[in-house]
């Protein structure tokens, strides 16, 4: 995603000489080799690193400044004219000038997770209410170079003009082609897999992954990508007891913030009730139990097998023909998205029907009691947490082992000039830094907010210095400048 740079001279001729050499294939074999029989890895030579005394740059604490007035995007870009490009409060492409000035690019885009910008200045969006990949042209053109995702998530580009995209409920990396729309799965096996970013050279993707607390580094040798490594780890949040500790075998349970299951030796458990539709078939009304009564229910066919969902079959029905996170009607009112239960079936979950819940459960409760959202279509048990977990104020029952899953929440992701991975700890306020080999994540800096999704360097125009980093803060609409003492990796669409 975006850095912030001083580049160098020979970067900056490496840089350009760089994008003018053949595109390689998708995710394929290297260049070959050139005339003095080297492999041309198809990568940008950074120069000497001792001239960025990489070795030598300053510890925290750093000087830090909040910058209000702009918008709750999960990410955003800076251009080559000196705007911030963000998605606002309304779903709206849009810029906004050092000083706050804005305007619109293109309204009502959607629900977008990562943005990026390529050489020419067009934009591409993550966009997971559509599960595509969008290009957004200078004119405010839309095109979608790859549909069908599942939860797109970070995006980031390179200096052939690939795009690269996590795809964050399926645990995979995609390779775009924006020309053709061809792609190349380039990892798989992550656990929601977020940020991503190239190393200086572009030699290397990391990405980030959310509630795994891991940061991942795929390497490249010219165009071929090898197999994805752990570089670095993040332990943080405070531990929980499963429920099931103070239970018996085979009593009902809450799965936080998923739905109902059974104590079992390991835990608190999935537990489909098949047995309920032993003798019926697929649309058969069944009864099943939930909360220790009676629940009437349809039988649902989930991959071959019948189940007797402890879910109301209304909501069901609402995504009987729809995809992951299309939009359904709630039958109570009001919308929400089609959700993945944790019986393997799409319902509809109300967000406002939801949150009105997680309030209600906590509305005569303190901070850190205990208590239950029955809701329809997510039942849970949890603990009354800070409502800034979901930027909303007051209690919420948004605890628990969930809420510490939360940490380790990774999501946003950039590399200085010298090839660190700095990350965002979502809920925390936390950024963390990694070093280039690997290692230990040393958490650099502690913003006071719970809801920093994304960060990059500045342009260096229009007041938005290469020499900070910026950090996104969706609490209330600002941006905290961060002088780490180092600029970003080179990006595409800026001059050097």
């Amino acid at each position: 995603m975006t850095p912030r740079a001083h580049l160098l001279l020979a970067l900056s001729v490496a840089l350009a000489a760089c994008k003018t050499d053949p595109k390689p294939s998708p995710g394929g074999e290297g260049e070959g080799e050139d005339d003095t029989g080297t492999t041309d890895s198809g990568t940008t030579d950074t120069g000497d690193p001792d001239l960025l005394e990489c070795d030598s740059l300053p510890d925290p604490p750093y000087t830090t400044e909040r910058l209000r007035g702009f918008t709750q995007s999960e990410d955003f870009v800076f251009d080559a004219d000196g705007h911030i490009i963000s998605i606002d409060n309304s779903g709206n492409l849009v810029r906004h000038t050092y000083e706050g000035e804005k305007s619109v690019i293109v309204p009502r885009v959607g629900e977008v997770a990562g943005m990026a910008m390529m050489a020419n200045g067009d934009i591409v969006l993550a966009n997971v209410g559509r599960g595509s990949v969008d290009r957004i042209t200078a004119d405010g053109g839309v095109t979608q170079l790859a549909t069908g995702i599942d939860y797109p998530n970070g995006i980031t580009v390179d200096s052939y003009g690939y795009v690269y995209v996590s795809e964050h409920s399926r645990g995979r990396v995609r390779q775009i082609d924006p020309e053709t729309g061809d792609f190349t799965i380039l990892a798989e096996g992550l656990t929601f897999p977020n940020g991503l970013s190239f190393s200086p050279d572009e030699s290397t993707l990391y990405v980030n992954s959310f509630g795994g607390g891991t940061i991942h580094a795929i390497e490249r040798t010219g165009a071929t990508f090898g197999e994805t490594a752990t570089i670095g780890h993040v332990d943080s949040g405070p531990e929980y007891d499963d429920p099931c500790d103070t239970m018996e075998l085979g009593d009902e349970c809450y799965l936080p913030m998923v739905g109902l299951g059974a104590c079992t030796v390991d835990g608190c458990t999935p537990n489909p009730d098949e047995d309920a539709c032993a003798s019926l078939s697929a649309g058969d009304p069944c009864t099943t139990t939930r909360g220790g009564e009676p629940f009437e229910s349809t039988c649902q066919d989930v991959e071959g097998t019948l189940v007797c969902p402890r879910i109301d079959a209304a909501l069901v029905d609402q995504c009987a023909d729809s995809a992951l996170w299309d939009e359904c009607d709630v039958p109570s009112g009001g919308w929400g998205y089609c959700e993945s239960t944790w019986e393997g079936m799409l319902a509809c979950l109300g967000y406002t029907e939801l949150e009105r819940d997680m309030r209600n459960a906590c509305a005569e409760a303190e901070l850190g009691d205990p208590c239950v959202v029955d809701n329809a279509a997510a039942p849970y048990a949890a603990t009354c947490e800070s409502g800034s977990i979901i930027g909303v104020s007051g209690l919420i029952c948004a605890g628990g082992p969930w809420f510490a899953g939360m940490y380790g929440g990774l999501d946003g992701l950039d590399v200085d000039a010298c090839g660190n991975v700095y990350v965002t700890e979502y809920i925390t306020g936390l950024v963390y830094r990694v070093p280039p080999e690997g290692g230990v994540a040393e958490e650099i800096l502690s913003l006071e907010s719970q809801w920093i999704p994304n960060l990059h360097w500045g342009s260096g125009v229009g007041g938005w210095s290469k020499d900070l980093l910026y950090v996104m803060d969706r609490d209330d609409d600002s941006v905290h400048a961060v002088d780490v003492g180092i600029h970003g990796r080179p990006v595409v669409h800026l001059p050097e």
